[in-house]
């Protein structure tokens, strides 16, 4: 059996490699020929991927806070883009709030999560009334801390409110990678018609790599037989496209085809 090695690490920064880092084309040179009807496959062995897709950012309309505070007036915070957990949120609300002249003994917002639930619980250090924006089209902070289209907008001092929903700070389950060369002929957990070649379930803390190796490598039919390019791209399980941060990523696999 005839083989050709897929050794690739992603280049961001180059024109290569676009969309945050997160599609990576590969050119093989000279042409990979391909004898037809010789059972070509596409496996996949080994994949890395720095966890570190953003739950907050500019690209997602989530980050921005605007409220106004019986001290602080009105304020617009705008929360760098990244990936937060509870107790990151919680710490850099209130570093801005401190910046903007917050002088209370206690910290301007507490969030309180309860791991049992995965929900969390919202107090404020003053009556707050925040703008959350359009509720029905807008992905804003409302939906991170799990409330509804009821939520309210008028927070009263040292009151704990309870979010009805779980806390959305995950909003990537599963990271795909895609493959064109196995477009629509991929056999993932014998599912077939998709050109998914990788599921990555997020396991690690957040910032560290996260090494994919199946026990059982998947494969997909290849769908061309003179290749002068691969493209690979990163979606969640949603389908929708990932900013990975412009961190590189590995990918492992092999092109076999019989002689």
């Amino acid at each position: 059996m005839a083989s050709y090695n897929i050794n690739i690490t992603s280049k961001p920064g180059t024109p290569s490699t676009t969309n945050n880092g997160s599609r990576y084309v590969q050119i093989i040179k000279p042409n990979l020929d391909i004898p037809f009807s010789k059972n070509a496959k596409f496996h996949i062995f080994e994949v890395s991927v720095f966890w570190n897709i953003p739950n907050i950012s500019t690209a997602l309309k989530n980050n921005s806070f605007i409220f106004t505070g019986a001290t602080l007036g009105l304020q617009t915070f705008t929360i760098d883009d990244g990936l937060y957990s509870v107790s990151k949120l919680e710490e850099r609300i209130n570093e801005l709030a401190d910046n903007a002249g917050w002088a209370g003994t206690t910290p301007y917002i507490t969030i309180a999560p309860d791991q049992a639930t995965s929900k969390i619980s919202l107090q404020f250090a003053e009556n707050v009334d925040i703008n959350w924006g359009d509720l029905v089209t807008e992905n804003n902070l409302y939906t991170i801390f799990g409330f509804d289209i009821n939520v309210t907008s008028n927070f009263l001092t040292g009151v704990w409110y309870d979010p009805p929903n779980i806390a959305q700070f995950n909003n990537t389950n599963a990271l795909l990678l895609h493959c064109d060369l196995a477009g629509g002929n991929t056999y993932f957990n014998d599912q077939g018609g998709s050109d998914v070649v990788a599921v990555v379930i997020p396991d690690v803390a957040v910032g560290s790599q996260i090494k994919y190796r199946p026990f059982h490598a998947p494969f997909g039919w290849v769908n061309r037989y003179n290749v002068s390019q691969i493209t690979y791209y990163w979606t969640n399980e949603k389908g929708e496209p990932v900013d990975l941060r412009n961190e590189p990523f590995t990918i492992f696999g092999r092109i076999t085809f019989d002689e």
